[in-house]
Parts: C-alpha cells; sequence; structure tokens
C-alpha cells in the first residue's frame, strides 16, 4: 500500500521511514503531486541516493517514478525521464529514510511510495 511523504524544504522536517522486510534491493514506486515550484529531490538518507526532478509541478499534476523499470510519466502519459537526473532510488533491506525536498518553503507538494519486500534465492 501506499505510504505518503510530506515535502521537507532545506531539508527540515521528519522522513518516511520505510521498511524492506525481504533480503535483497526493493524498488519502490514514487508518485510525486504539486505544488513545485522548480526542482525537487527525493532522497534515500540511508543509501545517500538521490534523484532530482528538474522542473516545476502545478496543483492537480504528478509524476510517477517507477525506479524497476526507470521510468518517469507527468499525469501518468508523458514521459518525464528527460527531466530526471541523479540516482535512482531503491531500498535496501531494513529499515530506510527517504524524504522530498525542495529549495522553496512555499512548496506544497508530497509524494506517495509503495514497494513490496523482496526476497532472493527463497
Amino acid at each position: 500500500f501506499p505510504v505518503t511523504i510530506l515535502t521537507a524544504n532545506n531539508p527540515i522536517g521528519e522522513p518516511l521511514i520505510a521498511i524492506n522486510s525481504g533480503n535483497a534491493l526493493s524498488y519502490p514506486i514514487i508518485t510525486v503531486y504539486g505544488v513545485f515550484d522548480d526542482d525537487f529531490t527525493i532522497t534515500n538518507d540511508t543509501t545517500g541516493d538521490a534523484l532530482v526532478y528538474a522542473g516545476g509541478l502545478a496543483t492537480g499534476h504528478y509524476i510517477t517514478i517507477d525506479t524497476y523499470y526507470r521510468t518517469a510519466t507527468l499525469d501518468g502519459a508523458t514521459s518525464a525521464l528527460g527531466s530526471i537526473t541523479g540516482d535512482w532510488v531503491y531500498l535496501n533491506r531494513g529499515s530506510n529514510s527517504l524524504r522530498v525536498t525542495s529549495g522553496n518553503v512555499a512548496d506544497t507538494g508530497y509524494a506517495s511510495v509503495s514497494w513490496k519486500d523482496s526476497y532472493r534465492n527463497i
């Protein structure tokens, strides 16, 4: 089921703690909803990986990032892959600290994250 991350600017605020109870890496699907005036970053503080979306996101719009298939779509239809830079965020085994940050304290966007525990050799 999806878990919500609220935006944390500059970066303050509480991160989402995502727990991958499996024994292998898990690749989340992250959906980010506007409002972001400019770039935003999705960071896994546990691994140090950070994925940046270059560009704003208006009210009513969203971007879905599938880290397994390495796709990014705007509003479920248009590819936004050209606006993505940085690392593809994944979940280590155990506890992971995820956050969405931007440089504008007025941004009110947020993200929803869903993942499955991932297992190997079972």
